[in-house]
């Protein structure tokens, strides 16, 4: 945390491995799967195991991608934002990697292949953000000009998830 994180100002909270149905296999990816969140939330023992990770500023809290986990609200009375930094990394034992060959990448990624992954993970993520329609289309032009660099799967969630993100748009 580069600032305080306190339940007030929109501190981190997550779902512990036991009460999380899709931590140790990951998330159904099939077309007809239920929202992994919306099946936690389903589970009153999982809501009552959800935890607040407040922290001062410098500290960390360090987890698995696959920990259900989000950022809440902060209150209006707040006049300072959360402010955080994070970092990933994953290891091909645990979870295929996004990228079709990770070591071709390393140590650092290109800053294409890096702009065209931060723009995949916009997209896959649309529903908690408000993008305007010609933001949307750059995220998408920055990841398929890179798309090749990706693995086939990661490639297609992708594309499934502009494609809803588009279609959210004409419903607004």
């Amino acid at each position: 945390a580069l600032s305080h994180a306190s339940v007030d100002a929109s501190c981190l909270y997550i779902v512990p491995r036991p009460h999380d149905p899709g931590y140790d296999c990951g998330d159904d990816q099939s077309a007809t799967a239920e929202d992994p969140l919306l099946a936690v939330l389903r589970s009153d023992a999982a809501i009552q195991a959800v935890r607040a990770c407040p922290l001062r500023p410098g500290g960390a809290v360090l987890f698995s991608h696959r920990a259900m986990h989000w950022g809440s609200k902060g209150l209006s009375t707040c006049d300072k934002p959360r402010v955080s930094v994070s970092f990933g990394c994953s290891d091909p034992s645990f979870e295929k990697p996004y990228l079709s060959k990770p070591a071709a990448h390393l140590p650092f990624p290109k800053s294409s292949i890096r702009a065209a992954l931060a723009s995949a993970q916009l997209i896959n993520y649309h529903e908690r953000f408000h993008f305007s329609p010609s933001l949307l289309r750059q995220f998408g032009a920055t990841f398929r000009a890179k798309r090749a660099a990706f693995t086939a799967e990661y490639a297609q969630k992708t594309a499934a998830e502009f494609k809803a993100a588009c279609e959210d748009q004409g419903r607004e």
